[in-house]
């Protein structure tokens, strides 16, 4: 479940959401939000990615970084 913003687009986003966005598996991700490497906030057994985060991965894919 994702939670939505003022303008309407989601604001947090699912392990699965975030690795098939970076073409990542789920479980590289899980790996990435249990050491820290990605920033997320774990609820119970799940975990939520903040939409700043995957918008700034994506704009320096898109720069070729």
């Amino acid at each position: 479940m994702t939670t939505n913003g003022a303008n309407g687009k989601p604001q947090l986003f699912t392990p699965q959401e975030v690795a098939s966005a970076l073409k990542l598996s789920d479980r590289t991700v899980r790996r990435l939000l249990k050491s820290g490497e990605i920033p997320g906030k774990q609820y119970g057994r799940s975990w939520r990615i903040p939409r700043a985060f995957l918008d700034r991965e994506l704009a320096d894919g898109a720069n070729g970084a």
